[in-house]
Order: structure tokens, then sequence, then C-alpha cells
């Protein structure tokens, strides 16, 4: 069976709407039927921007000072991700990583970025690893309704421990 044969087994439903309310919901189903396809994020901002009755319009921000300090927030963020460093491990392996990863100290605060190299040398490494977790945990359970999804990771898991052997 395809992919495509197995993906229309399936059937869906909205289980958490994170915070999103059900009138934007249907804005949202009518805006994709009436373009024939998935709603882009400026698909959602040029309805709210043109439609001055649309329920998305409470989710952006139209305050200009609001909405530049929150522009360059994300401009600010798209620079840090670019950041590369070339980690050179214990047995000569090179490893491309950015200079920084967004990880939660716990489930009360606010993410922060850990510096990589710190985490290597010990600071924050128990947190880059239990975000490492978390990180794969959320993979699984992202596709985990792949019917192969093990088989997936098994051949994923065999292909990076064979880089790593190359590598070193």
């Amino acid at each position: 069976m395809s992919g495509r044969e197995t993906a229309r087994l399936y059937r869906h439903e909205v289980l958490d709407r994170g915070g999103v309310a059900q009138d934007a919901l249907v804005a949202l189903d009518e805006l994709a039927t009436r373009l024939g396809r998935p709603v882009h994020q400026t698909d959602f901002v040029e309805e709210a921007r043109t439609n001055t009755s649309s329920p998305l319009r409470r989710y952006l921000e139209w305050d200009a000072d609001e909405g530049l300090l929150r522009w360059q927030l994300e401009q600010a963020r798209q620079v840090l991700k670019r950041i590369t460093y070339r980690i050179i491990s214990p047995d000569d392996a090179i490893v491309k990583v950015r200079h920084n990863l967004s990880v939660k100290r716990d489930e009360t605060s606010e993410r922060e970025y850990v510096d990589v190299v710190e985490a290597l040398r010990g600071r924050d490494r128990d947190l880059l690893m239990t975000q490492a977790k978390k990180d794969l945990d959320a993979v699984a359970t992202k596709y985990r309704n792949l019917l192969d999804f093990e088989q997936v990771i098994e051949e994923w898991l065999e292909s990076w421990r064979s880089k790593r052997r190359r590598a070193s």
C-alpha cells in the first residue's frame, strides 16, 4: 500500500485548537475551500487585512509600534539561526551546528537560548540532552500514525551511525 493510499485511511479532527476560537477555525476552513488548497501565512494576513469582519483579525497585531517590535525580534531570531559553529569532537568528527539552541529549563519557564559550545563543555549539557529527548518525542508523536514509521527511524539511525563511522 502506498503512502497516499494509506493517507486516505485516516480521518482527522481538531484535537487542540491552541486557543483558536471556533469561528476562526470556520473562517480558515472557508478560506481554504475558497483557495482550493491549505491556507498559507500570506493568505491568513491578506484575509484579515482585507476583511474587517474576519475573526482572523484578532490574531494579528494592528498596532504599528508593537508589530514593528515583533517583526524586529523575528528578524533577529532569523539572523541568530544562521550562525553556525564547526564542532570537532574528541574522535575528530566534524559537525556543523547552530551556535545556540532554544530550550526550556522547566515547564513553567520561557524558552531561552543556550550556547552549544558552553553546553558541550558541561554547562547546560543536561538541559540540552533533555531538550534533545523532547525533540525526538515530538518527532515520534508527529509521525506515529505512519504504518512504517519505526522502519524509517531504524533506517535513519543506521544511516546516522554509518556517517559517524565514516567521519571518525
